[in-house]
């Protein structure tokens, strides 16, 4: 079938978004952990997008009835691209919290990121890690130096915890911290700069101010999620369709004459 002049740009004008319009696979791997101990079940997420050269690290504690320090999500460690990454941000989720005990709202002028850091080392097996507790390895272990911190801010940078680690929310009659630091109520987004393309081949989630305490070590992830390219071109591309069937048609009726 011969096309009239320009219905063949038309025709792959069409196609061409069509195809940049349709869903891809985006290079995100995520890891859970949802297990019972001693009679308190720890749930919590996290999940690793990169894009560009920029890992977007969403971590998520999803226990609902934390009463001790132990259940509280203190780190996230990970064996990833080797190297040190740069800090670029960390806070929290959207629809997350800082909250007192019993779950009262954190009236003070500290931010998370003063005491979440980074450290480009972890226990054995992991080579990369996030917490709000030093460990030992955060530089001088629970009084890091300002290298360790995302943000240095206006406070004395601290990865004491188990303050400003994750909770899903309080127990009855629990003592977590005491009261007199906040918590984080849900989840916490961290974006590191300057990372290679290798998968993560496992996570470790831990939970306490020490190693010793409860963690979790998650070697599989789930499957990857998809991401829809912004809707303009799919719009786009079906308001062209029209044309495309006029071109054919125009041609069709060009030949019978």
């Amino acid at each position: 079938m011969t096309l009239w002049p320009g219905a063949r740009l038309i025709l792959a004008v069409v196609a061409a978004l069509v195809v940049q319009a349709s869903p891809r696979a985006a290079n995100a791997q995520t890891f859970d952990i949802d297990q019972v101990v001693n009679g308190h079940e720890y749930h919590s997420t996290a999940q690793f997008t990169l894009v560009g050269s920029d890992l977007h690290v969403v971590l998520t504690n999803l226990d609902t009835a934390a009463t001790a320090n132990g259940q509280v999500l203190n780190g996230l460690f990970w064996s990833g691209a080797a190297g040190t990454y740069g800090k670029v941000s960390a806070e929290l989720t959207a629809g997350s919290s800082l909250v007192t005990n019993p779950l009262g709202t954190y009236t003070g002028s500290e931010v998370a990121g003063e005491h979440w850091g980074y450290a480009n080392t972890g226990p054995a097996g992991f080579n990369q890690g996030i917490a709000s507790a030093g460990y030992g390895l955060f530089d001088n272990g629970n009084n890091p130096s300002v290298n360790s911190v995302f943000y240095a801010g206006g406070a004395t940078p601290t990865l004491a915890g188990p303050d400003w680690g994750l909770i899903g929310g309080y127990g009855a009659g629990n003592k977590i911290g005491g009261g007199q630091s906040p918590f984080v109520k849900n989840s916490m987004t961290f974006v590191l700069s300057g990372v290679g393309s290798s998968p993560i081949t496992q996570v470790r989630f831990q939970y306490g101010t020490s190693l010793t305490e409860q963690s979790f070590v998650v070697n599989k992830p789930g499957p990857p999620s998809t991401v829809p390219e912004g809707p303009s071109g799919t719009l786009f591309a079906l308001g062209l369709l029209p044309l495309g069937a006029l071109a054919l048609s125009g041609r069709g009726r060009r030949t019978r004459r």
